[in-house]
């Protein structure tokens, strides 16, 4: 007679029964989401320019013409970023694209002081465009 061992529900796999030898972790059901280091420095650089100018994902989806729901998929990387959104990243923070594919530091760098928040960290109206 066998028995089973118990296992978190959340898992998502076979069953594992005493005297078995474990499957590997493959074996489980894991999402993982591809993406390339461009698109990790990316929302990076979105995250650090959200946060220099004061703006929630709410105000950066009112000037990129997005919902909240859609940057916040695009931040969490369940969703790519498009070329047409990376030129609106660039016209809402006026920059050139390539900044803003230069790394979060350099993209904060180039910001315009109009478009700092007085306080960092701290909020500020969305201009869209």
């Amino acid at each position: 007679m066998t028995t089973q061992r118990s296992r978190p529900r959340h898992l998502a796999g076979p069953k594992v029964t005493a005297g078995a030898p474990p499957h590997p972790p493959s074996a489980y059901v894991i999402r993982i989401t591809h993406m390339s280091s461009t698109e990790q420095h990316l929302r990076v650089t979105v995250a650090a320019l959200m946060y220099a100018t004061g703006e929630d994902q709410r105000a950066l989806g009112a000037g990129l013409r997005l919902s909240q729901a859609q940057v916040s998929r695009k931040q969490s990387g369940r969703a790519a970023w498009s070329l047409t959104d990376l030129d609106r990243l660039a016209v809402h923070y006026g920059m050139p694209v390539v900044d803003l594919l230069s790394g979060a530091d350099h993209a904060v760098s180039k910001l315009s002081p109009r478009r700092r928040a007085a306080l960092i960290g701290g909020t500020q109206t969305s201009m869209a465009f």
